[in-house]
């Protein structure tokens, strides 16, 4: 029930600065000035910690503009400012929230333009109300679990300064702390689970029942924003739903961007008006982001399930017409391309379109997502994924066409990352048969840890008789072939099963049990029917198992280097001493902590951040609520890893929980989550404090550093710069990884 503030009288009782009522007050006239306050509000008291909605309404007489926007009274700073052109009746709505008590005041200006000011009003409304009680600033400070009063003084500093926030943040990811003091620095949202789209590697696509209808409650939306309100530099309306389906959609910009937040928008597209682009360009949106998936309206179709690919290229080409002019023009406007079986032929088309034709700023050519569970990455046996020798084609094309033309945009594309493809089947020529990789293999219980070096592959771990411990993506091989693999096996506890699938996978085509002991093994057997095979490790008893298994020549690439697959189980990660780094975190002062992180050795070049999310970064990208850490860790497959409800936590409980400790423990530590061993944005550095570049560049916009070294002689500057940029990467940096 919202509660409307009768301290807010109407309008023709407001202070008249340089307009006239006229028309016994149904209209209000002024001249056409630059920058001049028309009307001013009574002052008002409002309560800290709530959301407060301005409701403003309004007929121009001609076409032309009008501006809003509301002073805090302490030294009358403006908290917010908003203008509005429009030769159409305006009704818009204003949401701001407030972190401490104090008094304010609403005032009516010109433009600051002045040229697109109206000169003439009718039907002018403005009203004020309470829709959310929230959290006050005492009561969220409470909810910390900090006895100590120098943290709460910390807490709130952070809390109410962004650069605090920032510079807390990052000493905190150094010094490795679990339970933090500062705040989240990006967000993102997913509004809704509806979409019109049917794209086959969407998760929602995949599960469509009981989310697809579901939409964000705003005020649950409120409780996670209140405390964060002046810390955020920058919110994501994404998920798995088309943003813009949302009803509120409007309102969900306002309430986001009240602070003067920026924010990015996720969308297929198609439901884009020209109302919403003119107020996407009216916001601070830093940029739109288009999910296109093909160069023609073929492949759109199939990959999408969507009808009207010229109005998406339509919108973009409207987005990037009108926007603001410029050497550094306002919003960004980017397209993405997720290569699957379906779309892979059009890779480099896309490339050239977007480019030339439609005029965007940045362009992802994204690989297919590893599905996942708990354990890691699975194998993905679904039509839509790309054949090996598809997506190595496919990488050759595009590094010929970055390298023969000149870039009008810039292009995003990590060969590297291109990690889900089906092996490519046998042709008749083929006489060999190999496993796949080791990168190919998968974990199947939670308290197993496999770890390679060459073809050899360690198990070590419990399981119940017949289990599945560890097994290889489907081989392919040729029918009605007899195959025999020599392997090695040595068990040093407890008894090893190793089988042979069908390409079904739902029988064995050949099964092996190994006791205690060393033994040399031929697996001999048949392919029959079958164009692909899995090999399984598999608990042949209930003991406690410690064995490996030396695939020799039969491993496809065995010998090159050596890789770590980690359960992330808590019983194998306890065992490694992770209660003695939760005792160290609760036990170790702050003091104690910082000099080890300033005086421990370490070189100059090596690599020790490898992520600095968990410390600033707390993701929505599922309509029922969930909230994540970053979309490697998001899916229904992968509920260990979710860090709470919006709908059921509070924000602390979410923010500094046990989950979100366990990524903080962890992510820099060589004992990493299996999300986080497979991710492909590792080392994306972001913001102030964290990005090298980013601080740098902030550091010299400063005004005090550039009235400083403005006035020196070119030369001196550049070595000033060099002398900043040498003691940030020594002092700041050192632990990063360097482009």
């Amino acid at each position: 029930m919202e509660e409307v503030l009768e301290i807010i009288p109407p309008v023709d009782r407001w202070k008249v600065r340089h307009a006239r009522w006229v028309e016994g007050g149904r209209m209000l006239e002024f001249e056409a000035l630059p920058y001049r306050r028309l009307l001013e509000s009574p002052s008002f008291k409002l309560v800290g910690g709530r959301v407060y909605r301005i409701e403003l309404s309004y007929t121009p007489v001609g076409t032309g503009g009008l501006g809003i926007g509301v002073r805090r009274g302490r030294n009358w700073s403006w908290d917010l400012r908003r203008d509005y052109v429009s030769d159409e009746p305006v009704n818009t709505t204003v949401f701001f929230p407030v972190s401490e008590t104090e008094t304010f005041q609403i005032v009516l200006h010109h433009l600051q333009g002045g040229e697109r000011a109206t000169t003439q009003i009718r039907d002018l409304s403005v009203s004020l109300a309470c829709v959310n009680e929230g959290l006050s600033a005492e009561s969220d400070n409470a909810e910390i679990p900090f006895k100590s009063v120098w943290k709460r003084k910390l807490h709130s500093l952070c809390k109410n300064s962004g650069l605090w926030n920032s510079a807390v943040a990052a000493i905190e990811m150094r010094l490795g702390r679990e339970e933090v003091l500062s705040l989240p620095q990006y967000m993102a949202f997913c509004p809704t689970g509806q979409c019109q789209a049917l794209c086959d590697f969407c998760s929602v696509t995949i599960n469509r029942a009981g989310v697809v209808k579901k939409q964000l409650p705003m005020q649950k939306l409120d409780r996670f924003l209140l405390p964060v309100a002046k810390t955020l530099r920058m919110v994501g309306v994404e998920g798995n739903g088309e943003p813009t389906l949302y009803d509120e959609f409007g309102e969900l910009i306002e309430r986001i961007t009240t602070n003067g937040t920026a924010f990015y928008l996720i969308t297929n597209g198609e439901r884009l008006t020209s109302v919403l682009i003119d107020r996407l360009l009216a916001s601070p949106v830093d940029s739109v982001n288009f999910s296109v998936n093909a160069a023609t309206e073929e492949t759109h179709a199939k990959v999408m399930k969507l009808t009207d690919f010229d109005r998406v290229i339509g919108n973009i080409r409207q987005l990037t017409g009108q926007r603001s002019p410029g050497l550094n023009p306002t919003p960004l406007i980017n397209v993405s391309f997720v290569v699957v079986h379906q779309n892979i032929h059009e890779v480099v088309e896309f490339l050239k379109i977007a480019e030339n034709d439609w005029g965007v700023d940045g362009i992802y050519i994204r690989p297919l997502s590893e599905l996942a569970n708990d354990f890691g990455a699975i194998e993905d046996q679904r039509d839509l994924v790309p054949f090996k020798e598809d997506i190595e084609g496919m990488v050759e094309q595009v590094n010929d066409y970055l390298r023969t033309t000149q870039r009008k945009a810039q292009v995003h594309f990590f060969p590297e990352t291109f990690r889900s493809f089906r092996e490519n089947p046998l042709s008749d020529s083929s006489s060999t048969f190999k496993l796949p990789p080791k990168s190919r293999w998968q974990l199947e219980n939670h308290s197993i840890k496999a770890s390679w070096s060459g073809s050899r592959v360690a198990v070590r771990g419990e399981g119940f008789v017949g289990q599945y411990l560890l097994s290889s993506y489907n081989a392919p091989c040729r029918t009605m072939q007899d195959m025999e693999i020599p392997i090695e096996v040595i068990v040093e506890s407890g008894t090893l099963g190793i089988g042979v699938l069908d390409e079904q996978n739902s029988k064995w085509i050949k099964t092996a049990s190994f006791d205690k002991g060393r033994h040399g093994e031929t697996f001999k057997f048949n392919t029959g029917d079958n164009g692909a095979l899995k090999l399984v490790l598999y608990a042949g008893s209930d003991d406690a198992l410690q064995c490996e298994v030396d695939w020799k020549d039969a491993l496809d690439g065995g010998a090159k280097d050596e890789a770590v697959l980690n359960s992330g189980s808590e019983a194998v990660s306890e065992n490694e001493g992770r209660s003695s780094a939760r005792h160290r975190d609760k036990t170790q002062t702050l003091w104690q902590s910082l000099s080890g992180f300033l005086f421990k050795p370490r070189s100059p070049g090596s690599v020790k951040y490898y992520c600095q999310k968990p410390w600033t970064d707390l993701n929505n990208f599922s309509v029922d609520g969930r909230m994540d850490v970053c979309c490697i860790a998001t899916g229904p497959s992968q509920e260990r890893y979710a860090l709470g409800n919006i709908h059921d936590q509070s924000f602390q409980e979410v923010w500094n929980g046990e989950r979100m400790r366990e990524f903080r423990r962890t992510v820099n530590s060589p004992d990493k989550l299996p999300p986080c061993q497979r991710c492909p944005m590792a080392y994306a550095y972001q913001g102030p404090f964290f990005d090298p570049k980013h601080t740098l560049d902030w550091l010299f916009e400063n005004p005090l550093l550039i009235l400083g070294v403005g006035s020196l002689k070119p030369v001196y500057q550049k070595i000033i710069h060099r002398m900043i940029k040498t003691v940030l990467e020594l002092a700041v940096f050192a632990g990063f990884k360097r482009n």
